[in-house]
């Protein structure tokens, strides 16, 4: 009796996490702003635990942030946040929640969680906004609505459109929404109370000045007519709005003059130069830890 042939098994290839995937192919569903001003509310609208909320980022790039390079160029950055909280005992329990909500995050193998550091949450939002174009982005920092790419990509928590920046705009000042280079140049300008980056454009005075100084066809003209106004502190300021940042982090631009013509080539500012800087942040994920666990708190 001859033997039986047995029929091979067939292998078949163990299907590929969800999470894995996504990041593979980088199909996120959203971007996130989780700077601190986004996480504070978050911690109210959420609940009680991150763990209330998670599954509804499941698919989402989450932008975090450690600390900033801003608070070296100035340490009077946002200074004014801690004293206004301190002795209210129920604000310092709120940010508390913020802040174990954060470290949860960060080791939390389940979540696509990038940082980089010395830079804060909405410069990885607008830096990855170009890496991933076209997924809509939760966030409610008024630094974005300063970024018209990102602004129209912008909804809050609630899902909610929100205003952009230019709405509040003194009328001799609406012609900033014409070219990303001007909103930042105007955020500049008039500082910005919150995060305690001082006002240079005065309040009495400041439409004869910005017509004076300001011409939407002459961009790097305009920014050295306000220079010569106000010097280093423009310097200053121009540090602290929102994109300089992780131009300064690699000193990619050694002259003031490269660094104006840099702003103003949006598609190089914006685009290119931002390929390092996203690489470095989507690393960070993997600090994170890289392990499919999702699964375990799904069933």
């Amino acid at each position: 009796m001859s033997k039986r042939r047995s029929t091979p098994t067939r292998k078949i290839p163990r299907p590929t996490k969800r999470r894995s995937q996504v990041r593979a192919d980088g199909s996120y569903d959203k971007i996130v702003d989780f700077g601190y001003l986004s996480f504070l509310l978050a911690a109210n609208f959420y609940g009680e635990s991150w763990l209330d909320a998670r599954d509804s980022y499941r698919d989402a790039l989450l932008c975090g942030e450690s600390w900033t390079l801003r608070k070296e160029i100035f340490p009077g950055y946002k200074a004014g946040r801690k004293v206004k909280r301190d002795g209210d005992a129920e604000k310092e329990a709120t940010y508390q929640r913020v802040r174990d909500f954060r470290d949860y995050m960060r080791t939390d193998n389940t979540v696509h969680l990038v940082e980089h550091e010395g830079a804060e949450a909405d410069d990885l939002v607008v830096a990855l906004s170009y890496r991933f174009p076209g997924i809509p982005i939760i966030g409610v920092d008024k630094d974005l609505t300063s970024s018209p790419g990102v602004w129209n990509r912008m909804i809050t928590h609630k899902g909610e459109k929100p205003n952009p920046i230019w709405k509040k705009l003194p009328k001799y000042q609406a012609n900033c929404k014409i070219a990303p280079w001007s909103l930042y140049l105007r955020q500049a300008l008039i500082g910005d109370k919150s995060d305690s980056i001082p006002r240079l454009l005065p309040s009495n005075g400041a439409q004869a000045i910005w017509y004076d100084a300001y011409n939407p066809k002459q961009p790097l003209r305009s920014i050295m007519n306000f220079y010569d106004i106000y010097k280093e502190d423009l310097i200053l300021n121009l540090q602290l709005v929102l994109i300089p940042t992780p131009l300064l982090m690699d000193n990619q631009f050694p002259t003031l003059e490269s660094w104006f013509n840099s702003m103003i080539d949006g598609s190089y500012w914006l685009g290119n130069y931002f390929d390092g800087f996203c690489d470095r942040a989507m690393a960070s994920m993997d600090q994170m830890g890289s392990d499919d666990s999702w699964d375990r708190f799904s069933q």
